[in-house]
């Protein structure tokens, strides 16, 4: 029985997922990123839906090898679209059934929240200067970085997740049902946003987003059953051909390198087709059983991976390499995926959602098998794609309406102690967090070494750090390294500079001198007493004071600090029975040695005896 709302909540039967692959020997991939100081799309980790202008769903990074939880973001309101990643690492999303479209730290704190109109289905995509557009029914939204809103253009229908061509063009489609559709070419002027032309198709583009392939013709499917080839001619869109599917597309078409388009179609096809410049020919399909909604994804050696739903309910592969798309392999993960796209790892890690039954998958492709790696159960359907991070991490949204990050690389949440002077050894430095085992190297920064480190379990190391006497003042990132890879935290450890020796002279100094050299000028030079050699001195340093009667009281030591006298017979603190002489914090952790003094003359003052 089909579903004829396939994105509404239903009790109907059961779904099933069948992620197709096809091979295509010998092809390696272009990516299509234009150059960040050049126009285009930016160079960013996962800058728009589906990695690319081809849509190739290919990471040069190694994703999550566990399902192990970075962190999970509740957004409020349904996630159904795919997050974007900018070269900060920034995270992007809208939610669907409402109005927000957020901006998350790699931490996943809230960088920034906008309200829009309505919200979305897709993707946002993310331009060389940083700026993000994004499809919002009706309107194409241009945010810059910060937040800010750099321009609202008002675009009949337009919903489909944007493409970004090398000349900065942004494509769209638009849903005019039941007019028919558009497809969108948007210029940015900088200050506002402009239509350059729409092309007018006989369907309606739904979820179908455009690739830009070989020559930079834009390729996008509707729901008049074909699949359009558009050019740009600056002024106006020229259709090239159309290519009859035989069903809806939903589905974003795919581009190899060689130019072959895959696309899947609601016929329960999935189709290589071939341009031809005026005209299109089928290479192959490869028939499922059931609509294919789910766009498909490019590995490095050119295996093709697409999610269909299907009564049979498996995750196929295909060889492209014989004519008819040959059956490589086929995986079942039990439930529907018809709108869920594929992201592949540099692995070869293939991460997918299974729609109406909640789960995360990452499957490995074995040639002649795909085989579980994990999987991880959500709080509701999961519909959009994921993307990947430099780090790896693996982000997807859900209809529970959270933001899940996947990573199996360290993540280092504290260290304690988290600060240590210059010259000092450290033996007991408990650093805790997450997949810590089997770390091979612990990092703290320039200026410290770590001489051994214990990995006590998963969210436990003990580290023995050096820190050199000559080490530079400031904060240091902490590393942690296993086999997937580094995992660091930003500023986790302290280097504190050494306290200095500051001198006092009760003869020749000035307590507008900075104590730190015996000899002297308007600047430097002892301080004349001791009360201004303790307020000089940093933690852990030494006050030096010279021979001589220093009338004073009320003295305090509040930090860990040496009070150093030239002799008890000769360095003589009178207090001159005004009350306590010398007082020193009861604080847990600091330490005061204090010698080479006589302090006399002191009285009581309130219960503590005067010394």
């Amino acid at each position: 029985m089909k579903i004829s709302n396939r994105f509404a909540k239903s009790t109907v039967g059961r779904a099933f997922l069948f992620l197709a692959a096809l091979l295509l020997t010998g092809l390696a991939l272009a990516p299509g990123l234009a150059d960040a100081n050049g126009g285009g799309l930016a160079n960013t980790p996962w800058p728009m839906f589906q990695h690319d202008q081809r849509h190739t769903g290919q990471s040069p990074y190694l994703g999550a090898q566990t399902n192990a939880i970075r962190w999970i973001f509740d957004a409020g309101q349904i996630i159904r679209g795919s997050p974007v990643i900018g070269s900060d690492g920034t995270i992007y999303f809208s939610c669907w059934n409402g109005s927000r479209f957020y901006a998350l730290n790699p931490d996943g704190s809230v960088k920034w929240l906008r309200n829009t109109a309505y919200g979305g289905v897709g993707a946002p995509a993310i331009g060389s200067d940083g700026t993000i557009y994004f499809s919002d029914y009706g309107q194409m939204k241009a945010f810059n970085p910060d937040g800010s809103t750099k321009w609202t253009l008002n675009a009949n229908g337009i919903r489909s997740s944007p493409v970004i061509a090398d000349d900065g063009t942004i494509y769209a489609g638009a849903n005019l049902a039941p007019d028919g559709g558009r497809l969108y070419a948007i210029r940015d002027n900088g200050s506002s946003g402009s239509v350059k032309w729409f092309y007018h198709t006989d369907g309606h583009i739904n979820y179908s987003a455009p690739a830009i392939g070989n020559g930079g013709t834009i390729y996008i499917g509707t729901y008049d059953t074909d699949l359009y080839a558009i050019t740009d001619n600056i002024t106006n869109g020229v259709l090239k051909w159309r290519f009859n599917t035989g069903g809806l597309i939903n589905s974003s078409p795919s581009i190899g390198s060689d130019g072959t388009i895959y696309v899947g179609s609601d016929d329960g096809a999935l189709y290589a087709i071939t341009d031809n410049v005026t005209n299109a020919v089928k290479k192959w399909h490869f028939g499922t059983g059931w609509s294919i909604t789910s766009s498909p994804a490019i590995g490095s050696d050119g295996t093709i991976y697409v999610g269909c739903s299907a009564a049979a309910g498996f995750l196929y592969t295909l060889f492209a390499m014989n004519p008819d798309g040959s059956l490589k392999w086929a995986y079942d993960t039990g439930s529907d995926a018809e709108t869920c796209s594929p992201a592949i790892g540099s692995d070869g890690t293939i991460y997918i959602g299974n729609g109406f039954g909640g789960r995360v998958w990452a499957i490995s492709d074995n040639g002649t098998s795909g085989n579980l790696k994990w999987s991880y159960l959500t709080g509701d359907w999961v519909i959009g794609s994921p993307a990947i991070g430099s780090d790896g991490t693996v982000y997807i949204g859900s209809y529970d309406a959270k933001l899940y990050a996947f990573s199996s690389r360290p993540i280092i949440t504290s260290a304690n102690p988290s600060s240590g002077y210059q010259g000092t050894t450290l033996s007991n430095v408990i650093i805790t967090g997450q997949n810590f085992t089997g770390a091979t190297a612990v990092s703290f920064g320039a200026g410290i070494t770590v001489n051994t480190f214990n990995v006590d379990g998963a969210t436990q190391i003990t580290a023995n750090i050096t820190i050199a006497a000559d080490a530079t003042p400031g904060t240091r990132d902490i590393t942690v390294t296993i086999a997937e890879g580094p995992g660091t935290k930003i500023n986790a450890f302290t280097v504190i500079q050494k306290g200095q020796n500051v001198y006092v002279n009760g003869a020749t100094g000035n307590d507008s001198y900075d104590g730190l050299a015996a000899a002297w000028d308007s600047t430097h030079g002892p301080k004349k007493t001791i009360a201004g050699g303790i307020a000089a001195v940093t933690d852990n340093g030494t006050v030096n004071v010279a021979a001589g009667t220093y009338h004073e009281h009320g003295l305090h030591l509040s930090q860990t600090m040496n009070l150093v006298g030239a002799g008890a017979l000769t360095t003589i603190i009178d207090g001159g029975a005004n009350g306590n002489v010398l007082e020193v914090s009861s604080a847990p952790n600091q330490r005061n040695t204090i010698s080479g003094f006589t302090i006399r003359n002191g009285a009581p003052a309130g219960p503590d005896p005067g010394g």
